[in-house]
């Protein structure tokens, strides 16, 4: 159905088509990209939209970067690092689609479109698997954006025929573990780093059987950053 809804603020947003069926459902089967956009509403009826990123995104994800927290920015990069450099900003947004997945969630707030969450998985060298990133803004937290991303994310990596999605979570990082574990990915031991531990999803295994579904709200302070792939958002 298409509608008109006030935006936060009093502003209205433009007619968007709000899609009922799950956004792992908009993912194409054979190329593991997304056919189109996702859009819903959230509890409270703001209206949300998960799509590719684009070259254009690069302020909006800058903005996001850096309303960041100390903590969130150590719970995501795992340590200090220039996440707002102009390279890294450009190496983001111009992704190679034959390589990697990424995915924005963007709001529109008084009139303008806010990015929200970055949710991505890159192929590493097996060129079977693929590391997974995500991250969702303070204030977007506990709303089920980040469970319904990484979904979809789940969804692009099996369509792709890929073996397994896979990322490092720091052992203090309950909330974003406890996410995982709602999305059906299995937690071990990091055998180089005690520090660590790896959160995996076995696609082929779930391929058999539905994704689950993104229900699950996303936590505060849940944060996933990918080893090996340290320029992955």
């Amino acid at each position: 159905s298409t509608t008109q809804r006030p935006a936060p603020g009093g502003h209205h947003t433009r007619h968007v088509r709000f899609i009922a069926v799950p956004a792992w459902n908009q993912v194409h089967a054979r190329t593991g990209h997304m056919d189109n956009t996702d859009c819903w509403l959230l509890s409270d009826g703001t209206p949300l939209t998960m799509r590719p990123i684009e070259v254009t995104d690069s302020l909006a994800l800058k903005a996001l970067l850096e309303d960041l927290s100390s903590q969130d920015r150590h719970l995501r990069f795992h340590g200090a690092i220039n996440v707002t450099s102009a390279w890294r900003l450009k190496h983001w947004t111009q992704v190679d689609p034959a390589q990697s997945l990424a995915l924005v969630a963007t709001a529109s707030l008084r009139g303008h479109e806010v990015l929200v969450a970055d949710a991505r998985w890159v192929i590493d060298g097996t060129g079977c698997d693929a590391e997974v990133a995500l991250l969702v803004a303070a204030a977007w937290r506990h709303r089920g954006i980040g469970a319904r991303m990484l979904a979809a994310l789940q969804q692009g990596a099996a369509g792709r025929g890929l073996r397994q999605l896979y990322g490092s979570v720091l052992a203090s990082n309950r909330a974003m573990l406890a996410l995982a574990r709602g999305q059906g990915l299995r937690c071990s031991k990091d055998p180089d780093d005690r520090r660590l531990l790896r959160v995996s999803s076995d696609l082929r295994r779930s391929a058999a059987a539905p994704v689950r579904t993104a229900s699950v709200a996303m936590p505060k302070h849940a944060c996933v950053t990918p080893i090996g792939c340290a320029d992955g958002l």
